[in-house]
């Protein structure tokens, strides 16, 4: 038994001496770790400690506190009576804080916005003084061009040394100014001068867009890429051409689009790949401003940009996929704007079927991934209900109908949404409900069997479903959540829409009778209307749907005393004050009923 206990001690103490050893090693290589990091001459040492200024140093770079404290103790073992002996080793602990940082408005201000800044300010001088020398007559237009190309290859030069130098925002922006100079040259050479023609100059100025854009991807620049692509998307109208080819500029502007979005996502330039998209849509429509021929040429180049950007977020590299999504819903409710604007008067029915296309391909889209509930399947829905929608207002605006079709599809568009309970999909459901519910209630009901009476019904129907469908994912006991809220709210428009619906169908029924008999019949419907809500509210055992009647009460008083009263002969005053207050009374003594049971 002693031999076994004494064993047991010897390993023990064999294993203490071990990760003794292993310790010193450890402590070794983090001293000699500690003793590589180069010193700053703004480093100073306080306490132990080893502080980096960030006016030397960029934000972004770690701080880290180098310690010499750390105690370790050996351990002893239980059976060991005497008294245990304490060892101190040194040891490093490399802490690394998270501290506030300062902004340095020196350094956004001079190294980053004042070369931006000025680099602008030079390009105009450029401009004015290739307008000035122009009016003066000073030196020959070709020593003008001359000047203007050694000062861009001359920006060109310092760029590039300042970015080898580590001055990378001022070297990036002598770059782009290189860029600007020589463009700004063309042009001048082009339409000030005469010197070169069309062609010449066209092919200029996409050589050094071309340039621009090999330099950014040189040097990894999202600032350059997206001078290059505002200098690429202007470029047709930097040329002199007095009969414009739209085939030729639309087919431009798709490809140079392609290109620059194929180089955002290779990237992942978010902020190029926006401002790609937006400048394309904002040079189509320039363009649009000024020749309105082709407009079919037109609308397909806009469609192909959109399937450009669909195309990249199914099978490109993954950038942001808000960004994406974003963009290609977006541009998916432009495309359709872009089409109406440009065939709905002449080519209706090419304007049709586009709608109709983009309905099928993005159906199939949601059907293909279904799977994916949180991105891909609600935007794809989202847009096949909105194409839906416009193509149902084109083809039933005519016939009086398309108030019903809009909710029709509103209705299976929230069901849907419901059934995969995604947000997205509701609010699209509900927008196509309230255009649907707004062309509804413009219309007045003027007789029973009309299109209104049959708009009414389906939104009143449709209005209860969309309740329903809210009303299976709350609960009675939790009322302070948003969607009991949205529940109660659905409850009152549809409560007030059926109120007008039946007024307007009694006031046509009521059309025979004199001015004495019509004002009767609403009051008693709305009388009646108030205790059937309360009525209603004691059968589901509900405070604020009785509420709600007893306010719709109130609501019939004050119509009586306001409208009723001062039109109607005596005796029509005198009946419908006795049955509004007798009314009232019952009320009351429903209410005492209620309250004795309880």
């Amino acid at each position: 038994m002693e031999e076994s206990l004494q064993n047991r001690v010897e390993k023990l103490e064999a294993q203490v001496k071990q990760q003794a050893e292993t310790l010193d090693e450890l402590t070794q290589q983090l001293k000699s770790l500690q003793a590589s990091i180069p010193q700053h001459p703004s480093i100073k040492e306080e306490d132990s400690k080893e502080e980096v200024s960030d006016r030397e140093f960029p934000p972004a770079w770690p701080i880290v506190t180098l310690s010499t404290r750390m105690e370790w103790s050996t351990p002893t073992d239980a059976t060991d009576t005497t008294d245990a002996t304490t060892e101190e080793s040194p040891k490093v602990a490399v802490v690394h804080q998270t501290e506030a940082v300062e902004t340095d408005w020196e350094h956004l201000l001079v190294r980053v916005w004042l070369p931006r800044i000025f680099i602008i300010v030079l390009l105009i001088g450029l401009l004015y003084g290739f307008i000035a020398a122009a009016n003066a007559g000073l030196l020959i237009p070709e020593l003008r061009c001359l000047i203007g190309v050694a000062l861009g290859a001359l920006l060109l030069l310092l760029g590039e040394r300042q970015l080898r130098a580590g001055r990378t925002a001022l070297g990036q922006v002598l770059l782009g100014g290189s860029i600007s100079a020589l463009v700004i040259t063309t042009f001048s050479a082009h339409m000030l001068y005469d010197l070169i023609s069309t062609t010449p100059a066209f092919a200029l100025q996409v050589l050094w867009i071309a340039g621009g854009v090999l330099l950014a991807e040189r040097h990894r620049s999202q600032a350059l890429a997206i001078l290059a692509s505002l200098g690429g998307y202007l470029v047709p109208f930097l040329v002199k051409d007095t009969h414009p080819n739209t085939t030729f500029f639309v087919s431009y502007e798709v490809l140079l689009a392609a290109a620059f979005l194929w180089l955002s996502t290779y990237r992942s330039y978010h902020v190029h790949y926006l401002t790609t998209s937006v400048l394309f849509h904002v040079t189509m429509f320039i363009f649009f401003m000024g020749t309105h021929e082709d407009q079919l040429l037109m609308a397909a180049g806009i469609g192909v940009h959109h399937l450009i950007l669909l195309s990249l977020l199914l099978t490109g590299r993954p950038l942001s996929q808000l960004l994406q999504v974003g963009l290609v819903f977006s541009t998916a409710a432009l495309t359709m704007a872009w089409w109406f604007g440009l065939l709905h008067d002449d080519s209706k029915t090419l304007y049709t079927n586009g709608l109709l296309g983009f309905a099928i391909l993005y159906f199939a889209l949601f059907l293909l991934y279904r799977q994916d509930r949180q991105v891909r399947a609600p935007l794809f829905f989202s847009i096949a209900a909105l194409s839906t929608m416009f193509y149902l207002l084109n083809q039933f605006s005519e016939a009086g109908d398309a108030a019903v079709a809009l909710m029709v599809e509103a209705v299976c568009s929230l069901w849907v949404a419901y059934s995969v309970r995604n947000t997205w999909q509701k609010a699209v459901g509900v927008f196509i409900l309230f255009i649907g519910g707004c062309m509804a209630i413009y219309e007045p009901i003027r007789e029973i069997f009309a299109t209104p009476t049959l708009d009414w019904i389906v939104l009143l129907v449709g209005l209860a479903v969309y309740g329903w469908l809210e009303r299976r994912d709350v609960a009675e006991s939790a009322p302070n959540t948003a969607s009991y809220t949205l529940y109660r709210a659905l409850s009152v428009l549809l409560a007030g829409l059926l109120l007008v619906f039946m007024t307007q169908v009694t006031d046509v029924l009521s059309r025979g009778l004199d001015r004495d008999g019509q004002h009767m019949a609403i009051s008693f419907l709305w009388m009646f209307y108030a205790l059937g809500v309360i009525v209603f509210g004691f059968l589901k055992k509900s405070r604020y749907v009785r509420l709600g009647g007893v306010i719709m009460l109130f609501l019939t008083l004050g119509k009586l005393v306001l409208v009723d009263l001062p039109i109607v002969s005596m005796m029509v005053r005198a009946f419908l004050m006795i049955a509004i207050g007798a009314l009232g009374l019952l009320i009351s003594r429903l209410f005492y009923t209620k309250n004795t049971r309880s």
